[in-house]
């Protein structure tokens, strides 16, 4: 039995093991009675973060003499528990073999009235600090919102009513503003999403090795320019193992943080160092740096950049980060550069939870070559306007476009003319999108027909239950018409392999 295991279970008092700054690295299950968090939830955290404010300082002297003298020190403090409230706690701790030990007991008997009167003054600060927060939140999300949609309402009106008055390049130029800030409406909601599934515990990870340098060669190749240079220094055949999707996500909000808070043509590292069995992924910019006094609350949720930045943004990016690391049960910090700068840490241990992988992959990586014969699609969807503009983009590209507005159609369109592949809406009246796949999944006739499900609903659960239905493969919209057809001979090829 684990040397751990066997000391909790015949210890009453909660124990935990740290490194020397105070980040637990192992705790007994007595944490889900002493503080309602699970063990598991509490590695990587920082245990400063879990202390009361107003009992961080005599905590940390107890912490400095800890590290200058051999023998066990005890302390008495606050400590929050999973509910955001505080407990009094009693913690003795030493240090031993270059970590901290420490064994810790509620004493809530000496403090009763305290606590009480602590934690009902507690949730009506919590209650007014939430809705604060929620107040603000719903301001910035309108209004970062607002200002894409007016520039697409305004070119999308201009192209409709002027178009004959345009020049080629006036109407090139049009469409690709309309693009950029669809896609910067698409990364706000796409954000929003992702910080509160990872939250709320929502998001799996999904381990699997994953090829570091190919993956942030791609992001660097979309995020690079002239004008911000940035310089990869990772081994050819670097492999880690973690979550690809979140992986990625996590890097590539922490470039666009170093390109939007350094000034133009500021130079930008990514590398990666081993720790032990696990991996370190770095990436350094010679900025003005972060300030120390911000370093803790920069991955907090709504902190955002400087007050007086042109576009401070939501607060919710390095929050996404260390969300992301916490998933893998790592973390995420800032330190200065050497040289001057910012140099954002994010570590990812090897010991992590491992799940089948059925996530989209990526269209630039994973595009295969159309079929020589077009190949014929049906899209379902009780959206005119959604059927209508995946009809001409996929006529654009050579497919030959079918489309039907109801479930009951599809599974008569899908009998009658076997088309190639079928692309689905989830969210229909009557017979939705998993109805009708099970319908064409338990026809012996139709039953190996490729189906791309959509959806405006994206969470990894939506992904889940897609699947689970009998989808080949998920679309979250919004989307680009380059992902659908990725997933179109994605589902195309996969179906392919299974017959023959």
């Amino acid at each position: 039995m684990d040397l751990h295991n066997l000391l909790s279970g015949h210890v009453p008092d909660a124990l935990s093991i740290h490194d020397l700054e105070g980040h637990y690295l192992w705790a007994s299950p007595a944490f889900a009675e002493l503080l309602g968090v699970a063990p598991g939830g509490l590695v990587g955290r920082d245990f400063f973060r879990m202390v009361h404010p107003e009992d961080v300082e005599a905590v940390t002297v107890t912490h400095q003499a800890l590290l200058h003298q051999p023998t066990s020190n005890v302390v008495k403090f606050r400590m929050e528990r999973g509910d955001g409230l505080y407990r009094w706690v009693e913690a003795t701790a030493r240090v031993s073999a270059d970590v901290i030990v420490a064994s810790t007991r509620p004493i809530d008997h000496r403090h009763s009235v305290l606590n009480a009167l602590e934690a009902e003054r507690l949730l009506a600060a919590r209650l007014r600090e939430f809705d604060n927060e929620r107040h603000l939140f719903l301001t910035t999300v309108s209004h970062r919102a607002r200002q894409p949609l007016t520039v697409i309402s305004a070119m999308a009106e201009l192209l409709s009513t002027r178009w004959r008055d345009l020049d080629p390049e006036q109407v090139d130029v049009l469409l690709a503003r309309a693009r950029h800030n669809t896609k910067e409406l698409q990364k706000l909601v796409d954000d929003v999403t992702r910080a509160e599934e990872l939250a709320r515990g929502a998001r799996a990870v999904q381990a699997r090795p994953v090829d570091l340098r190919r993956l942030v060669n791609g992001l660097v190749d979309r995020v690079a320019s002239p004008d911000g240079p940035i310089e990869v220094d990772i081994p050819a055949g670097t492999v880690v193992v973690a979550d690809h999707d979140l992986l990625r996500v996590a890097i590539a909000i922490l470039l666009d943080n170093a390109a939007v808070h350094t000034p133009v043509g500021t130079p930008v590292w990514v590398r990666m160092e081993r720790v032990g069995e696990g991996a370190m992924v770095i990436v350094e910019d010679a900025g003005p740096g972060v300030e120390p006094s911000r370093r803790a609350s920069i991955f907090d949720t709504f902190v955002s950049g400087e007050a007086d930045a042109h576009d401070p943004g939501l607060g919710l990016g390095l929050n996404v980060v260390a969300q992301v690391a916490v998933a893998h049960h790592g973390r995420v910090w800032v330190e200065d550069r050497a040289g001057g700068g910012a140099s954002f840490r994010m570590l990812i241990p090897p010991a992590i939870p491992t799940v089948v992988d059925v996530g989209p992959l990526d269209p630039e990586l994973d595009q295969e070559k159309a079929p020589e014969r077009p190949t014929r699609v049906l899209v379902v969807d009780d959206d005119p306007n959604v059927s209508l503009m995946l009809q001409v983009a996929l006529e654009a590209d050579g497919y030959m476009v079918a489309t039907v507005d109801n479930g009951a159609d599809a599974i008569r369109e899908v009998e009658g003319t076997r088309p190639d592949v079928v692309v689905l809406d989830v969210l229909m009246p009557g017979l939705g999108g998993h109805e009708v796949t099970r319908a064409i999944r338990s026809n012996p006739d139709t039953c190996r027909t490729p189906i791309v499900m959509c959806s405006a609903l994206g969470t990894e659960d939506d992904r889940w239950q897609a699947h689970i239905a009998g989808a080949d493969a998920f679309v979250a919209k919004p989307f680009d018409i380059r992902t659908l057809t990725a997933e179109l001979t994605r589902a195309q090829m996969a179906t392919r392999s299974v017959t023959d």
